[in-house]
């Protein structure tokens, strides 16, 4: 858990930072749905939620990431600022995204895997200024890091159960799932981690 140290020194600036982050996250997360070809574990599922019992997908983002939260502190792990101000943003941050980016339908293969480049390019570099504010882990991972505390399980294997049986119910309420979730699945953590340690935050070098 390393990349999910926290960190107090240059508050204001990390805020800033951190904002920003979870904006341009959201941005990506608008172009993979837009790409209309599949998309990662946890947004098949809160894909399948809308799908299946109407909402906008940043309010079942919303409610799974309170569920994780609590889930999280019924199991030990207390939130710190970055999980709380998820919780309340990111889901309405993902909605604003969805509005605002306009683009046509994508009409074939592969105008669809361009916006999911797009997509995968803008989330991982945005997660990866999120996870260099160091201002604690997000909603998913703290839940994540929570179970695998209780279970002795280490966090790969936790989060790969995790991911699985969230994608298999997703895609039971009828979430995408097709070659961008293969994409996704083979490229974005690869990514992450890339733009995590490339990154240089003006003010936190």
């Amino acid at each position: 858990m390393n990349n999910y140290e926290i960190k107090k020194d240059k508050f204001f600036i990390r805020l800033l930072y951190f904002f920003i982050s979870l904006a341009g996250i959201a941005v990506g997360v608008a172009f993979i749905f837009l790409a209309n070809i599949g998309t990662d574990p946890i947004n098949v599922f809160v894909q399948g939620l809308s799908i299946s019992f109407g909402f906008t997908v940043g309010t079942w983002i919303t409610a799974l990431w309170v569920v994780f939260v609590v889930s999280s502190m019924l199991l030990g792990v207390m939130p710190y600022i970055a999980t709380v101000l998820d919780v309340i943003l990111f889901g309405f941050f993902v909605d604003v995204a969805i509005k605002i980016i306009q683009l046509p339908k994508p009409e074939n293969l592969t105008i669809s895997i361009l916006y999911l480049i797009i997509g995968l390019f803008l989330y991982s570099m945005f997660f990866g200024v999120y996870l260099n504010t160091k201002l604690g882990a997000g909603p998913i991972m703290l839940f994540v890091f929570a179970l695998s505390q209780k279970t002795k399980k280490s966090i790969g294997f936790t989060k790969t159960i995790i991911d699985v049986g969230i994608l298999l119910v997703g895609f039971l309420l009828g979430g995408i799932v097709g070659l961008g979730t293969i994409l996704l699945a083979l490229s974005i953590g690869y990514a992450i981690e890339f733009f995590t340690k490339k990154l240089s935050l003006k003010g936190l070098a």
